[in-house]
């Protein structure tokens, strides 16, 4: 079964810049998506510009199991985390089977 997932953040103000991927998980992101993996559906902004959704559709449940695990994946969840929390952003994730 494929699995969704949606990342949810709000940031405080437009004044705070939303934390940018490094091109490592960027680069590891691609290769999902070529090798058939990964739907990158992108990501949708509120009018208001201080929420943003990224959503990813994942083939199968192994596919995303895999990910969990990359190496580029963990680093770039660590540093997001930590910038979102130095500057107020908050963020979700809704993880779904579809």
């Amino acid at each position: 079964m494929a699995k969704q997932i949606k990342l949810v953040q709000q940031r405080p103000n437009t004044a705070i810049a939303w934390h940018n991927a490094d091109d490592t998980f960027k680069n590891l992101k691609t290769t999902y998506v070529s090798a058939g993996k990964l739907d990158d559906q992108g990501v949708v902004v509120s009018g208001n510009e201080l929420i943003r959704t990224w959503t990813l559709v994942f083939t199968t449940e192994e596919n995303y199991n895999e990910f969990l695990e990359e190496s580029a994946r963990l680093d770039y969840d660590s540093a997001r985390q930590k910038y979102n929390s130095d500057n107020g952003i908050s963020e979700s994730l809704d993880i779904q089977d579809v």
